[in-house]
This record gives structure tokens, sequence and C-alpha cells, in this order.
């Protein structure tokens, strides 16, 4: 990190492009929900879809996004491209991402990449899973996020999870428990 003097005012190098006319870097942040797409069993030939959101979350700049399966992928997935590829701060579109299993119950796995131009990373996968039979239990939402909480305005905030079943064979839940023993957040019945 270095400085610069222009017209008389030191100016760090990192944060402007060059001296008159310069920019600030831009508050870039996506965010990708679900990081994992869970499939239950599906019956050879049966296509069944999931949705990735993506999200700009930052105040300024745009995001530029490119979908694809990473190499490994199983060819029973499939997506389809995104409506938007370009994300202004506040704008988020959709990746549907398809199961058509063609061999039989036997599962598969993969990623989706979903490539950006937000440091450091500049991509971010979402697991892909296709399970061989049984139930399929998923969080709507997912991740659960109670965004800022402000201590002294309330002492609670309430967020609903809603629990589906997603596969082919029944689910009786017997108990529902928080994995944290973290006293700042309880289950509600």
């Amino acid at each position: 990190m270095g400085t610069r003097l222009c017209s008389g005012l030191a100016v760090l190098a990192f944060l402007v492009a060059g001296c008159g006319g310069g920019e600030l870097p831009a508050d870039l942040a996506l965010e990708v929900s679900p990081l994992t797409l869970t499939f239950a069993s599906v019956t050879t030939g049966e296509d069944v879809a999931r949705t990735v959101t993506l999200k700009h979350i930052g105040t300024t700049g745009t995001i530029k996004v490119a979908i694809s399966l990473s190499a490994a992928t199983s060819p029973d997935f499939s997506f389809d491209d995104p409506a938007k590829k370009d994300l202004l701060p506040g704008e988020s579109t959709s990746v549907v991402v398809h199961y058509k299993p063609q061999g039989g119950l036997t599962g598969a796995s993969g990623e989706l990449v979903v490539a950006h131009n937000v440091p450091p990373a500049y991509q971010t996968s979402v697991s892909l899973k296709a399970l061989a039979g049984g139930g399929d239990l998923v969080a709507d939402p997912d991740p659960i996020d109670f965004g800022n909480v402000s201590v002294a305005a309330q002492p609670f905030k309430d967020l609903d999870v809603i629990l589906k079943n997603f596969g082919t064979t029944p689910l009786t839940i017997t108990d529902l428990r928080l994995k944290s023993l973290d006293t700042d957040f309880q289950i509600l019945e």
C-alpha cells in the first residue's frame, strides 16, 4: 500500500485508480442460497427442479455471473441460465437446477459453479446431491438468517422455518433441537 501526491493531497493507492477521476472500489457482495441442493429418490426419466437464488447484497457496483457445472458432475443434472447475469445492488436472479436420472435410482452428485467478479474467491459452488431413496427433509429458508437484530429494540425476533419432505418415503419428526447450545436461540412450537 503506497501513497501518491495528487494536487497536494495524499491518496491511498488501493482506494483510488489515479489522480482526478479515480473511483473507489465497488462494494460487491453476492449471496448464494442455498449452498446445497438435495434431490430425493426420483423415478428414472422424471425431472425434478430446485432453485438457487443469487442476490447482490452490496451497496455499489455490478456483479457479473456465469453458471456452469463442474466436470465431475453427473450428467443427470442440468440447469437453466438465470434471466439476469448482471446484478445491481439489491437485485437478485434465480438458477433452476434439474435432476433427471436416466439410469435408475443409484444417486448422483456434482457442483453448480457460480463464477463472479466478487473478490477474493471469484466463484461459489453449490453442492448437488441426489439420494438413491428415502426421505429428503429440507428447511426453508436455508440458511436460517435473522439479519440484524437490535437487543435494545425487542427481546425476540421470530422466524418461521418450514420443514418439507421432498422424498418418496414419508418421514416422522421425533425430535427437534438446536445444534448449538447458544441460549440466544430457541425453538417455539
